[in-house]
């Protein structure tokens, strides 16, 4: 067991027959344990407690600050006992748990009052127009809803904004593969303390998405992979002051001319094109010209060669570039690059296999 406010210790359930003696000791544990109505999993699981024992098991661990029920079963009651036994809780994973509806995240708002961070990653039976009501966080700064939110037939006739825009304290929000419509991703100008931001696969994200998007006055991170906007949403995000790291990989949408507005964008710094197949090798050329370019991301690019590279050998600041994928790329040319700029980590080789 950790001593005394362990900051950024980890405690994993796998047996249910130990007890902790000093309470005070958990306040900086992140505590996993996975919850089941299964009598079959409970028997045999020794990591597996009974939503019942949850209580109980609580007691034991009234500082506790992070809680991770990943896989979990949930219920009202169990939501309500977070919130009754763990009155100092802050950061809570519900990734993939299953029974979490839009009254038990109502009732979760209500009790567990202290969060500051919340993932809800993969809980599909929350839907859009239930709401997402988390009226009671209003400390909350960060937001995972990857993959969340079933739609109704006919969603997009009537768009009613998540109450999510109300938490006005969030810094980092996740609607990766989320189905928000686009009149409710306009509601984002109301975040004005938004730093990081991931709308990949979003089917709201439009042109008309973008220029509110150009004028969160705090956005440092945005990713747009694998969305449909155009040139001429990019160019809503020309002179934003703040914005430091991009990926528009497989936004294939943009062409090259579009593209150039990055240019504009002065304090970019991590810039991530996997897939996109406008980058040949004339493209590079302005990618040169990027004043505080540290990382480049080209992955899966085939049209690249020796010849694009070269021009990249102007860039001192680059620390970081990923070349990986099937390419006309030599490993003479990323020796090259490597000794005109010997701080500049190359990953350069076969894309990696997704099993």
């Amino acid at each position: 067991m950790c001593g005394p406010n362990p900051a950024g210790c980890e405690l994993r359930l796998v047996s249910r027959t130990w007890c902790v003696h000093h309470d005070a000791a958990c306040a900086g544990l992140k505590l996993h344990l996975r919850l089941s109505a299964d009598p079959y999993d409970t028997s045999f699981n020794p990591g597996a407690v009974h939503p019942l024992r949850l209580p109980s098991l609580l007691q034991r661990f009234r500082q506790l600050r992070s809680l991770d029920l990943a896989g979990s079963s949930l219920d009202a009651d169990s939501l309500q006992a977070l919130g009754d036994g763990l009155p100092h809780l802050s950061t809570l994973y519900l990734t993939d748990c299953r029974g979490i509806s839009d009254d038990g995240l109502r009732d979760l708002s209500k009790t567990c009052t202290t969060l500051t961070s919340l993932t809800l990653r993969g809980c599909a039976e929350l839907t859009y127009d239930g709401g997402l009501h988390l009226d009671g966080l209003t400390g909350l700064t960060s937001l995972d809803l990857f993959g969340t939110l079933s739609t109704p037939h006919g969603w997009w006739l009537q768009p009613a904004p998540p109450r999510f825009l109300s938490v006005q304290a969030l810094t980092h929000l996740d609607l990766t593969q989320t189905p928000i419509p686009e009149e409710t991703l306009r509601g984002l100008i109301v975040l004005t303390n938004l730093t990081s931001l991931e709308l990949a696969e979003c089917p709201g994200v439009t042109d008309a998405t973008m220029a509110v998007l150009g004028r969160l006055p705090m956005l440092a991170k945005l990713n747009l992979a694998f969305t449909d906007i155009t040139e001429e949403g990019l160019r809503e995000l020309e002179g934003h002051g703040t914005l430091t790291e991009l990926d528009l990989s497989d936004t294939d949408t943009i062409t090259d001319a579009g593209m150039q507005a990055l240019k504009r964008v002065p304090a970019l710094s991590t810039l991530r094109l996997k897939g996109y197949s406008n980058v040949g090798n004339l493209e590079l050329e302005w990618m040169a010209m990027l004043p505080a370019l540290t990382e480049l991301d080209l992955t899966n690019n085939h049209d690249l060669s020796d010849d694009g590279l070269a021009s990249l050998a102007r860039m001192s600041r680059l620390k970081e570039l990923h070349l990986l994928g099937y390419s006309h790329v030599s490993l003479q040319m990323k020796c090259e690059l490597e000794r005109n700029l010997p701080h500049l980590a190359i990953h350069f080789g076969p894309a990696p296999v997704l099993l």
